[in-house]
């Protein structure tokens, strides 16, 4: 061990300087907590509308699917009979397999129990000239779409629908380049 002069000497530290006092630790803290109560709803927020967007996407493909389909066949997918034109949930035949929704995997793995939530296909007036499908979010159930060409969807009887349209509660509310988001 070197022997220093006294004034090289540093006196050791008391235990005060040694750490962070309990005020000090209660500060940082109280920060961390205000910056959380700030990011946490920014995040939920930006998550909503990046899921809405998302799924009104998605909807306006399918829809173009259905119509495309509607233009080679005059009809649209059936509900339950005759099978080969019945619309699955799951894998969205006979769109998805005749050529008019190419990946239909990268849709139903979003939604809800990995399917389309609900379709029908109203028999009013000519079989099958109608339809209407809800898809929900698979990670926000409050993200539901409505993709429809329709003026029979239970609870609206009577209003025409024909498009891609967010279901918000009671409310049917038609995307658009500002209603995507928001």
């Amino acid at each position: 061990m070197t022997n220093r002069p006294d004034h090289e000497r540093r006196p050791l530290p008391s235990l005060r300087e040694r750490g962070f006092t309990m005020i000090e630790l209660l500060m940082v803290v109280a920060i961390i907590g205000v910056l959380s109560a700030i990011a946490v709803p920014i995040l939920a927020t930006a998550t909503l509308k990046a899921n809405r967007t998302a799924l009104a996407a998605d909807g306006r493909s399918l829809y173009s699917a259905f119509m495309k389909y509607y233009t080679d066949q005059g009809i649209f997918p059936s509900t339950s009979t005759p099978v080969n034109r019945a619309f699955n949930l799951d894998t969205l035949a006979p769109l998805s397999n005749n050529g008019y929704y190419s990946n239909p995997a990268a849709l139903t793995r979003k939604l809800l129990s990995n399917r389309v939530t609900a379709y029908d296909s109203p028999n009013v007036g000519a079989s099958d000239t109608q339809f209407w499908a809800v898809l929900t979010h698979k990670s926000d159930s409050r993200v539901v779409v409505l993709v429809a060409n329709t003026d029979q969807y239970p609870g609206f009887i009577g209003t025409q629908f024909d498009g891609v349209y967010f279901i918000q509660g009671s409310n049917i509310v038609k995307v658009g380049p500002t209603t995507a988001g928001g």
